[in-house]
């Protein structure tokens, strides 16, 4: 396997965020500048109806040390943070501001505030890997609808497993974790052998999933 991009990295801080401004001292307005200043946000909220944290106060397209910031996102009940870097830099990225925001805004800010951590991966990659491995069914299957297209349409047009999806129950969770997908890249030829993951897993164990999912394929 060897990996092409990280499309994305991202941490989603569960955290009381009135907790974080209790008495509210810190102005809205001067922490929304603070933080253009600090990362050069290109979109940040301009209008009073932009401060919605029901559906979330939207940053997006900034820039740190180490590479671009793609979104911050503050909710009610969590704050979120995407880079295209690696999950680990992602949730430093988020404790650091955190932390500097404390000493500059004023806000109050101690790390076992955040109970739960959640991370959504997404990368792409290039294999040799084969999917008619799963199992054998799925290679019959294909091979079936191959068969009868040729027949009605008078073309050889072959099928084959394209993606894998695992899933939970998304109605036995509250806050329900995404799946963890792979799949081939749309739009390109099978032959390129590219791919696209996602998983609700930190970049380094997402990885370690897919090691360990295509040595069965290949």
């Amino acid at each position: 396997m060897q990996l092409t991009a990280i499309v994305m990295a991202r941490i989603l801080a569960f955290v009381e965020v009135q907790e974080l401004n209790p008495q509210g001292k810190a102005y809205y307005p001067d922490i929304v500048s603070a933080l253009v200043q600090r990362f050069n946000f290109q979109v940040f909220p301009t209008k009073p109806e932009e401060y919605n944290e029901e559906t979330g106060i939207l940053f997006t397209d900034g820039k740190f040390s180490e590479g671009s910031l793609e979104r911050v996102q503050i909710f009610t009940h969590g704050i979120l943070l995407d880079t295209r870097i690696d999950t680990d830099v992602s949730d430093k990225l988020l404790h650091d501001t955190l932390t500097w925001a404390r000493s500059e805004l004023g806000l109050r800010y101690e790390e076992n505030m955040i109970k739960r951590k959640a991370f959504v991966s997404q990368v792409t990659f290039e294999s040799e890997m084969n999917f008619n491995k799963l199992n054998p069914v799925l290679g019959n299957i294909s091979n079936l609808i191959t068969s009868k297209l040729r027949g009605s349409m008078g073309q050889t047009l072959n099928y084959e497993p394209t993606g894998v999806i695992l899933n939970l129950d998304q109605t036995a969770s509250k806050i329900a974790p995404g799946p963890f997908t792979v799949e081939r890249r749309v739009e390109l030829p099978f032959t390129d052998k590219k791919y696209f993951s996602a998983a609700p897993l930190s970049t380094k164990d997402h990885l370690a999933a897919l090691k360990e999912f295509e040595k069965v394929l290949l």
